[in-house]
């Protein structure tokens, strides 16, 4: 097996991660066995569906997955594939890790990481690592690959369990079905939101406003946050949000204007992002750079 980074560069997403031989020999057995790890106990697959969360015997899958960033042939021709350049700089843009094989009928399998960047051993701060009975500082970048496969790609066929860490990889949005009222209802009563009073969702929702609710429904995040935390990390990005409620009651309101509510949906399907680079702040769907916020 070869093994890749895949980027958050947009037009140029995949390197080629050159490794000793013993290393890829072992590389090899740990992705073969997590692809097993992967498919156990798994009896079922479940069509892309944002209203719904697979259960552990389950998988969900996406057919007819575009493969705009030809995972397809860096699998086939690894040494057409640009190096990684190894640097804090360049293993702080990656996302994901893969691999992948040829299959006997001619097609091919990848096998997804997602990486986090925290994972990474960099030069940058004070690193050390224990070698030879004793701590010594940490003078090359380093990887540490993940202890599970997040997807899989094969014949067209993306499959995978949270929907969460697969949009870390791939932009994933055109794929989904619109939220429908019951969906919509559904959101609006959920423990960390309140809607506005004056606020009618299913009057106002539009095609956009339905696939952004059930983009965030899927991924589960509301599940997992707080909404002080969702207050806090929106004033990053100089977006005012209204929390009504305090500690554990608390919970984000819904804006009764449409715009507003777009800015809303747009933050909490995770279409904000800062380059990690330059700093620039983004609106993902557009690339549209953000104005800088002024110090306090």
């Amino acid at each position: 097996m070869n093994f890749f980074a895949l980027l958050n560069i947009p037009g140029s997403r995949i390197r080629r991660i050159d490794v000793a031989q013993d290393v890829q020999n072992e590389l090899s057995s740990l992705f073969a066995t997590q692809q097993a790890e992967f498919m156990e106990g798994i009896v079922e697959t479940i069509p892309l569906d944002g209203a719904y969360t697979p259960e552990p015997h389950e998988l969900m899958y996406i057919d007819g997955f575009d493969d705009v960033d030809n995972i397809d042939d860096a699998i086939r021709e690894p040494i057409a594939v640009s190096p990684l350049d190894v640097s804090p700089q360049s293993i702080d843009c990656i996302v994901g890790l893969f691999s992948g094989e040829i299959l006997q009928g001619g097609s091919t399998r990848a096998l997804l990481q997602v990486f986090d960047k925290r994972r990474s051993l960099a030069r940058s701060g004070y690193t050390v690592i224990h070698r030879d009975q004793t701590f010594r500082k940490l003078t090359e970048p380093g990887l540490t690959f993940d202890s599970s496969l997040s997807a899989t790609l094969e014949g067209g066929r993306l499959c995978f369990r949270s929907l969460f860490k697969v949009r870390r990889l791939f932009d994933v949005d055109g794929y989904f079905k619109e939220a429908t009222n019951e969906d919509l209802q559904q959101f609006s009563q959920h423990a960390l939101i309140e809607a506005a009073p004056e606020l009618n969702l299913t009057g106002m929702a539009d095609t956009w406003i339905r696939r952004k609710v059930a983009l965030i429904s899927a991924s589960g995040l509301l599940n997992v946050t707080t909404a002080e935390s969702i207050k806090q990390k929106a004033a990053m990005f100089d977006l005012q949000l209204t929390v009504v409620g305090a500690g554990d009651a608390a919970k984000v309101q819904l804006p009764a204007n449409k715009k507003d509510l777009k800015t809303l949906l747009k933050f909490l399907n995770d279409d904000y992002y800062e380059s990690p680079l330059t700093e620039t702040r983004y609106v993902s769907s557009s690339k549209r750079k953000l104005p800088q916020l002024q110090p306090a």
